[in-house]
């Protein structure tokens, strides 16, 4: 329930004040990744933002990177910039997690992240390239040594609703 969500997040707030405290950036960032979660769950994307933004810098930071973590944090900055309605810094965190994913092997992070992308391109009312990321996302479901049938017709259904909306057909 909210209730118990707004509770996680004062919770979260807490442990993360701790893991600050003891200089432990790892804890820190897994506290600040679920703070942002409880933070998204109650629509707090302002909030939500700041807690994936102190943790995507605390990621950067680590001698050892995390590239997993790094891609995970780009696409939960990314989203939480959409909610807010700022597609011009989401569209740039979305393509860098889809990146990053890509270059750590993750390419269903990478495609998930070309989800994202494609979605907030058509928000921000960019057809063109909307189109291009559901194809690139399309291109790399269809690269995966195991296929994903239900994340490709997805795929399909919306480039074919973008395309008919632009009376392309499909």
């Amino acid at each position: 329930s909210l209730g118990e969500t707004r509770q996680a997040a004062a919770v979260f707030v807490e442990a993360a004040e701790l893991a600050r405290r003891s200089d432990d950036d790892r804890r820190l960032a897994v506290v600040l990744f679920q703070l942002g979660r409880a933070l998204q769950v109650e629509e707090e994307f302002a909030a939500a933002e700041q807690a994936y933004r102190e943790r995507l810098d605390l990621l950067r930071g680590l001698k050892e990177r995390e590239p997993r973590a790094e891609g995970i944090a780009l696409h939960d900055l990314g989203e939480m910039l959409r909610a807010q309605g700022s597609f011009g810094e989401a569209l740039e965190m979305l393509r860098e997690a889809s990146r990053v994913a890509r270059e750590a092997g993750e390419l269903g992070g990478a495609a998930f992240s070309l989800l994202a992308l494609a979605q907030t391109h058509e928000e921000a009312d960019e057809p063109e390239a909307a189109e291009s990321a559901y194809r690139e996302r399309l291109g790399l479901l269809r690269s995966l040594p195991e296929r994903e049938p239900r994340e490709e017709g997805q795929t399909l259904r919306a480039l074919g609703e973008l395309l008919e909306a632009r009376g392309e057909g499909a």
